[in-house]
């Protein structure tokens, strides 16, 4: 709680009350509405597996920053469809924000690249032909 509490009372120190939403658990329809009020999310993990909230993110035609740690590198195309950054690099996290958030045209670009990102290779139908390749091969291989 006192964490919580210096995050809201810097944030709004800085002005930023209004474009800045701390948010609980949500539902998945909550979730969406999060994604859909969104111009940018941002994972700045220092550890992650996949990193599910950018492929999320990215299904709903919204850009991703976040660390360049674990899986993520695999949740998103870097300079594509969003950036990855060197883990813990603040100055370059804040200047890749400020890119996107001053550039619509460039938020656009990127949300569509990583949508069709996202239906390319983690869509059901895409997911379940990998899966069936999985098993063709791992059968020709043993035969």
């Amino acid at each position: 709680r006192s964490f919580l509490g210096e995050i809201e009372r810097m944030i709004d120190s800085l002005g930023l009350k209004t474009s800045v939403k701390i948010v609980g658990k949500l539902s998945q329809n909550e979730l969406k509405i999060c994604y859909q009020e969104s111009k940018i999310v941002v994972l700045p993990s220092y550890s992650e597996g996949l990193g599910r909230v950018l492929l999320e993110a990215q299904s709903m035609g919204v850009p991703v920053v976040a660390y360049d740690t674990g899986g993520v590198t695999n949740a998103l195309q870097n300079n594509i469809s969003g950036y990855l950054v060197k883990k813990g690099d603040l100055n370059n996290l804040a200047s890749k924000l400020r890119r996107l958030l001053g550039d619509p045209g460039l938020r656009k670009i990127m949300g569509d690249n990583g949508r069709a990102f996202v239906v390319e290779n983690f869509s059901l139908q895409r997911l379940c032909e990998k899966h069936e390749e999985w098993y063709i091969n791992s059968i020709n291989n043993t035969a």
